[in-house]
């Protein structure tokens, strides 16, 4: 029976985390896919490499040669001659530009403005106001155009002859003199933005000259008789009027390959066994236009077979990783985020790698095959590094055309990167990083080229870029660690030890509000960090974690044991035991809120939740259970924590570490036997509750766990010898009792 005193419920715990199943979607649709992408970055584009033949053009072949398959090609330096002359039977195509016939019709029309005003003034024809027209006609006719009437009469007869010749198109007097000479015949003349045009032959368009003798006859009979008005609207006519049809070459362009489209390619047949030269024949160049396209056709069928093979190769190389994350790292293979990461580093240094092959001034021995293996080593774990860096060694061997001395350089330097790369603490580590894997590479390179016979010079050349690659390996690691550890949310020993300043604003909160939180905190990071370097496991991750693992007691301090006796009474006196455990419990949730408050990485906001697991606390369960009627039924699982469990090594130890530095604290006598018997009695309870069924802890971790817990906790409750007792001078000073400063002041005095 449940309690009927619980006013809220107990938070469900979390499911057990299960081995993954072997073909999880996730985990197989990220290798598949990384698998592709690697292939495109390896084979995609890859040009034909073609080898030099034996004909030569213009020399006797040196043997006969039959053609090995039937094929057909298409000839295209006979394709291309064909619609070149083709092409120059389209015609030239000219467009009328807008945008001068706009500025002729505003220039016309600023002049009558202009001469209007002026003439309104009644200013004489030599005044400087005549000098604002745009343009300028004989003083005859500006004195004629004082008429009014006989103005209007003009503007109006220059505007639509303007507007007619303008849209017909006015072509230069010298480029209509070139087509002549060209032989051209006509010209495709079009508007702006029209889409056919019109094929206009050349004695059809006009010059300016043209255009001024034709107005000049097309003129109305009243102003052909007015001779000052026949003059005055041909000057102005003359003056505003200039050449806007233009040479279209994108247009003539399009039409020449419009036109050579039309010509059909020039294919030549070539039969199996034909008899393409004759040995002695003289290698014309018809004959050795057939001998490449056989010899392209051969390289190109045997480098799609290679391709093939090397796909099914990077498939194969891939099917393995991922049995190996399943078999030998299945964390690594049910974590999304570091099954990414695993991936993404691949694909990086793979694609870095081909940049540095398809740069001009780039050499293979320059790619930076171990960085994966660095990379990894350092965000993941040695194990990831190492196979890394056997991944690497076979995709560097396409890379590299499968030259021996760099895949056994990736193989040597990814495991020289792996053994130098644990426990990188510092950013000077770095420079010893990459001088290690520097040196590998110039030993296996000299010593390999030596082996080949390779002269000592050229040889030490090799040696010196594979000793500038461990230095670039390392620069480019500096660089993408930051972003990687951004995007994935893990963290490096160098990120640790950044966050294991006590100097942390949610340290300073707990040494001010929660000082005994704080104290409680740092000697479980003690034990913790020294029990996680007798296992094996990360001392620096448990350190930090421990830091950080009850910051969810800052609101709340009050509440919690380590804070009260001096700075706060004990309030769960009276709290009922549900109320008192919902409080404890929830210190959980409000450090998880303070950690993504102040983005603590995720391997640090573990130890948040975890750091309890699913276990009973038993001291609220048991005042429970004292103070429920005899009938009723106090379940242990009311008063668990909701989880989960430690899902790692340094989780599960800073779990046994915490429960040991509270327990110790109720000992009565810290003799090293009673420290180990309660030590043993703790590790033994949570093993039994099951709160280590979910990391990676074995029976002989958990012995090495209590002696390091018993032999810390003994140095922390150690006794010393008893000091004599020394009798007080009745007259001597005592700054702790009052009225006592003046025995100081008179001593001072004298």
């Amino acid at each position: 029976m449940k309690n009927t005193n619980e006013k809220n419920p107990k938070p469900e715990n979390r499911p057990v985390l299960q081995k993954p199943a072997l073909f999880s979607a996730f985990p197989f649709a990220v290798s598949c896919g990384a698998a592709a992408l690697v292939c495109v970055i390896l084979f995609w584009g890859r040009p034909l490499e073609l080898n030099r033949q034996e004909f030569v053009l213009a020399e006797p072949a040196v043997s006969a040669y039959f053609s090995p398959r039937a094929f057909s090609f298409v000839d295209e330096p006979r394709t291309a001659a064909l619609r070149a002359e083709k092409a120059k039977t389209a015609p030239l195509a000219y467009r009328i530009d807008e945008t001068i016939s706009r500025k002729i019709t505003e220039q016309a029309g600023i002049f009558f403005k202009v001469l209007g005003e002026v003439r309104a003034k009644g200013m004489p024809v030599n005044d400087s106001w005549w000098k604002e027209l745009p343009f300028q006609i004989p003083d005859n006719s500006l004195g004629a155009l004082k008429d009014e009437r006989l103005c209007g009469d003009v503007k109006t007869e220059v505007i639509n002859l303007l507007a007619y010749y303008l849209a017909r198109g006015i072509i230069a007097a010298p480029e209509l003199s070139r087509l002549r000479q060209a032989g051209e015949k006509a010209i495709l003349v079009a508007a702006e933005g029209e889409g056919s045009g019109e094929m206009k032959r050349l004695d059809k368009l006009l010059t300016k000259e043209a255009v001024l003798e034709e107005a000049a006859r097309k003129l109305p009979p009243e102003a052909a008789r007015d001779r000052s008005a026949k003059n005055a609207i041909l000057q102005v006519l003359g003056a505003v009027i200039y050449e806007n049809l233009v040479f279209d070459a994108a247009r003539t362009e399009g039409l020449r390959k419009k036109v050579a489209s039309t010509v059909a390619q020039v294919e030549i047949m070539v039969k199996k066994n034909e008899l393409i030269v004759q040995r002695g024949m003289l290698v014309t160049r018809e004959i050795k236009d057939r001998l490449d396209q056989i010899h392209k056709r051969l390289v190109s069928r045997k480098q799609m077979t290679q391709t093939f093979a090397g796909v099914m190769l990077v498939v194969f190389l891939y099917g393995l990783s991922y049995f190996y994350f399943f078999l030998f790292e299945p964390k690594t293979f049910g974590a999304r985020s570091r099954l990414l990461l695993f991936h993404a580093v691949i694909l990086s240094n793979v694609l870095i790698c081909k940049v540095m092959v398809l740069w001009p001034d780039g050499s293979i021995y320059l790619m930076p095959t171990a960085l994966a293996a660095l990379l990894l080593t350092l965000l993941v774990s040695s194990k990831s590094g190492l196979w890394a860096g056997g991944v690497m060694a076979v995709l560097s061997g396409f890379l590299s055309a499968f030259h021996t001395d760099v895949i056994l350089g990736t193989l040597l330097t990814s495991a020289a990167a792996t053994f130098l790369a644990y426990r990188v603490r510092k950013r000077i580590h770095f420079l010893r990083v990459g001088l290690g894997i520097g040196a590998v590479y110039f030993l296996t390179l000299w010593g390999f080229q030596v082996a080949q016979n390779v002269r000592v010079g050229e040889a030490l050349y090799m040696a010196a870029l594979g000793f500038g690659n461990g230095l670039f390996v390392v620069v480019l690691s500096f660089l993408m660690l930051p972003l990687l550890e951004s995007v994935f949310d893990v963290v490096t020993d160098i990120t640790l030890l950044e966050h294991s300043d006590l100097n942390h604003p949610l340290m300073q909160q707990m040494m001010v509000r929660a000082p005994g939180t704080y104290h409680h905190s740092l000697v479980v990071s003690t034990l913790a960090e020294h029990a996680c370097e007798k296992i094996g496991a990360n001392a620096l991750l448990a350190k930090v974690g421990c830091y950080f693992h009850d910051i969810g007691k800052i609101e709340q301090p009050e509440y919690f044991s380590e804070n009260q006796g001096y700075l706060y009474p004990n309030l769960h006196d009276r709290l009922l035991p549900q109320t008192s455990y919902e409080i404890i419990v929830d210190h959980v949730r409000k450090g998880v809120l303070l950690g993504r408050k102040y983005k603590l990485k995720r391997a640090i906001m573990d130890f948040i939740v975890e750091h309890q697991g699913s276990g009973v606390i038993y001291y609220f369960y048991k005042k429970a259970m004292d103070g429920a009627p005899a009938a009723s039924h106090i379940s242990a699982d009311d008063y668990r924590y909701p989880g989960p469990k430690p899902q790692n090594k340094e989780t599960a130890v800073v779990l046994l570490a915490d429960s040991v530095e509270a327990a110790s604290r109720s000992l009565k006598g810290t003799t090293p036997e009673v420290i180990q018997q309660l030590v043993r009695k703790i590790i033994n309870d949570k093993f039994i509750d099951g709160q280590l069924d979910e990391c990676e802890l074995t029976l002989s971790d958990l012995y090495r766990i209590q002696e390091s817990f018993v032999q810390n906790l003994g140095a922390i409750f150690h006794t010393r010898m008893r000091y004599p007792n020394i009798e007080k001078d009745p007259g001597a000073p005592d700054i702790f009792e009052e009225n006592q400063f003046h025995k100081f002041r008179a001593e001072n005095d004298r």
